[in-house]
């Protein structure tokens, strides 16, 4: 090669760098305009809320927070997904806001426009990329049929109903009548990430603020935003979706009564999700009025329902670690025997759990100190309950004596010992408590504290005589004794290998864990259930 044309490619080089640069700088100068012109209109979005703050949100005024909090509500449903999401998420956090604004958040509806069908043929020809002959989409070559019209559309996604072509298997399932290929496709809407991301930006931005407010400061609004930012983009990696929906659909592989979609091998990417159409009707079908009387017996199969409802909440959360985030009843499908919809069939029925794009694990401390107070709950022992709560606070100061917070827990548990509460009850009471002295817990561990309020809310208005708290203590026992006699042969299985291994943590000089079961007793083997 010649000098020149070294020098020649080296300018060339030069340039190209200069290109990108400048690119790299009006894109910036974009996000910043796009991101303040944003934040000037969420300003002016928000502003009723602070005005009428001082006025509405006075001490002892029901009737002025409920309107602010309704107004809350709707401005967040019209300001976008990343503030939809965030009162979702803000709507479990029992410890941190009022129990009227979680329960007010609660109806957050996370509608959305639908995006046209040009878009999600343009996200499926860029996901999955040509055929094998080189001009076919390879979408094409995926589904059989594929509808344009729209199945539902939230602030997230939105969904189509398709077909597979013949021979595409669907994860070997079967279903009566032949191979079940109708499947259901989750499209993200053009742009999300984009302005999701944007909008956190600001909503930090907005929580930084919030200190300087005196009213808002017991809110910890920057806390509980940072914590929210978490899981917040999970929901959009439909790869995730995909994998927690496969955990969950083999964790439940033993009790046919309760399934989820099967998501279709290979084809879920990060901005499609494709699984098995799963017909059914919503359970909140076969829900009783708020009105009825307590004494009131539902059917056969609103008491199955209950069940299954009760069985699916500890399996989760104590038999597995593995917690769906979001079991209200617009997530749960019942499907009958034979395709039958009636609700006044005798049918055993089964339900189908849909959205899993948020799950959570506690740690091994948290899965057993939750394990502890509620046992401490069913017992009335208000002490635990406040030691297991400290223990999940995040905010607990050392120098800051919580005398007074532990006799109000107990206080708090006290009054239920005498009567027959659901669980809602009692656990709203505790968190008004918690409220009160402005504790922030673990987001992880409120959402299974959460998810279990939420279940046994309709799990009540399936049927009223079915009490979360008659079978947790039951449970909580049954599983003991199983995690017990695991960690026995645990240990039987490594004393008998060990004079033909290296000397281990199960030697001769190793604890005894029998010696531990004796000590704690047949009611409660806390140590032996987690491993502590």
């Amino acid at each position: 090669m010649r000098a020149n044309d070294g020098v020649v490619a080296d300018a060339d080089a030069a340039n190209e760098l200069a290109v990108v640069d400048a690119a790299s700088e009006r894109k910036s100068w974009a996000h910043a305009a796009k991101t303040w012109a944003r934040a000037a209109q969420l300003c002016v979005v928000f502003s009723p809320l602070a005005l009428l703050a001082p006025i509405l949100l006075r001490d002892g005024w029901t009737w002025g927070n409920e309107l602010w909090y309704g107004l809350l509500r709707r401005i967040l449903e019209a300001s976008g997904p990343a503030f939809i999401k965030w009162g979702q998420w803000a709507s479990t956090r029992y410890d941190v806001f009022p129990a009227a604004l979680c329960r007010e958040l609660e109806r957050l509806q996370a509608g959305a426009p639908e995006h046209s069908w040009k878009e999600t043929k343009a996200i499926l020809e860029r996901s999955y990329g040509v055929g094998a002959d080189g001009k076919l989409n390879k979408f094409e070559e995926i589904f059989e049929w594929f509808d344009e019209k729209v199945l539902a559309s939230g602030s997230v996604a939105q969904i189509h109903r398709a077909r597979l072509k013949p021979g595409r298997l669907v994860n070997g399932r079967i279903r009566r009548g032949g191979q079940k290929r109708e499947v259901a496709v989750k499209v993200r809407h053009p742009g999300v990430v984009d302005a999701l991301t944007r909008d956190f930006e600001i909503l930090v931005w907005m929580a930084g603020l919030s200190k300087s407010i005196k009213w808002l400061e017991p809110l910890q609004l920057e806390n509980t935003i940072q914590q929210f930012g978490v899981h917040m983009l999970q929901q959009v990696d439909f790869r995730h979706e995909a994998d927690n929906l496969d955990k969950f659909r083999k964790s439940f592989l033993l009790m046919p009564a309760i399934s989820f979609p099967t998501p279709i091998p290979g084809l879920a990417t990060e901005e499609i999700l494709v699984e098995t159409y799963e017909e059914g009707v919503s359970i909140a079908s076969y829900l009783l009025s708020p009105e009825a009387d307590k004494e009131m017996l539902g059917s056969e199969q609103n008491k199955t329902l209950a069940g299954l409802g009760v069985k699916t909440l500890f399996k989760m959360l104590i038999d597995d670690n593995f917690l769906h985030a979001d079991l209200h009843p617009g997530n749960i499908l019942v499907r009958l025997p034979n395709g039958s919809t009636s609700t006044l069939s005798d049918a055993s029925p089964e339900i189908i759990i849909l959205d899993t794009g948020l799950a959570t694990r506690l740690t091994p401390f948290h899965q057993a100190s939750l394990a502890k107070m509620f046992h401490a709950i069913v017992t009335w022992d208000g002490s635990t309950v406040a030691d297991s709560i400290l223990s999940f606070a995040d905010n607990v100061k050392a120098n800051v004596d919580y005398t007074d917070f532990r006799a109000d827990i107990a206080k708090a548990v006290d009054q239920f010992s005498s009567t027959t509460p659901r669980a809602g009850e009692c656990m709203g009471a505790i968190f008004e408590t918690v409220q009160k002295y402005h504790l922030c817990l673990d987001p992880n561990v409120m959402i299974a504290v959460v998810t279990v309020m939420v279940l046994e809310g309709w799990q009540w208005r399936l049927d009223p005589t079915v009490n979360i708290l008659d079978y947790l203590d039951d449970v909580l026992k049954a599983s003991a004794r199983k995690y017990a006699r695991l960690a026995i042969a645990d240990y039987a299985l490594r004393d008998m290998w060990s004079p033909f291994s290296e000397p281990n943590a199960f030697s001769a000089t190793a604890a005894d864990p029998m010696a531990a079961l004796k000590a704690q007793g047949d009611d409660y083997v806390g140590a032996a259930v987690y491993g502590m």
